[in-house]
């Protein structure tokens, strides 16, 4: 990621009975972006029924795709939302200019920045990428039943000491057996074939 890439993230809340028009909405909202915003990488919305909302997180190259969003598609859908939903918050990742901040505060986006990563991880962030274009946001949940499986086919595939104990016994019970019976054996050590025989 970019250190000049823009990440947004929030809330439009529906009116009683207009989540599925707030959901129809959006999903023209995002078409128009595939179509006249090159720069914006990506559109993620999941829905909440619980809360009667939709929660979205919009990916920008940079600064100057993000005003292209709210010059451009926001604006000509901005209308129809807020008939029907509640706008905000609105969360800004990233190098916002100052001039794109005040446009957020005259749309009364309840907006709030943060412009420094404090911390990052580089596993983390391999793991939040897609593994293919068809996995998209679902790539990180199926890398992590994925690491789940693994780790539980690898605690069921090696023994504890108490079960290497166990074995350990009754493999000396099963040679002493053999002995009593005068069976013959090879010693894996020495590859040398001996034969006991019962007293």
């Amino acid at each position: 990621m970019s250190s000049t890439h823009i990440t947004v993230v929030y809330k439009w809340t529906a009116q009683p009975g207009k989540l599925d028009e707030l959901k129809s909405i959006y999903e023209q909202v995002t078409e128009a972006m595939k179509q006249n915003g090159p720069d914006a990488e990506a559109v993620h919305c999941c829905v909440s029924e619980k809360d009667n909302a939709l929660y979205v997180r919009d990916e920008f190259k940079d600064a100057a795709a993000l005003g292209l969003h709210l010059s451009s598609t926001a604006p000509s859908h901005f209308p129809q939302l807020l008939a029907i939903a509640a706008p905000g918050p609105f969360l800004f990742f990233g190098d916002v200019p100052e001039e794109l901040k005040q446009a957020t505060e005259q749309m009364q986006l309840g907006a709030e920045f943060a412009t420094e990563a404090v911390a990052r991880h580089p596993r983390t962030l391999r793991a939040q990428q897609p593994l293919n274009a068809r996995a998209g946001v679902l790539a990180p949940l199926r890398l992590r039943r994925a690491l789940r499986v693994g780790r539980r086919l690898v605690a069921q595939a090696v023994p504890t000491w108490n079960q290497m104990g166990v074995w350990l016994q009754e493999l000396a019970l099963l040679r002493e057996g053999l002995s009593q019976q005068g069976i013959t054996f090879r010693s894996r050590e020495t590859g040398v074939a001996t034969r006991t025989h019962p007293h």
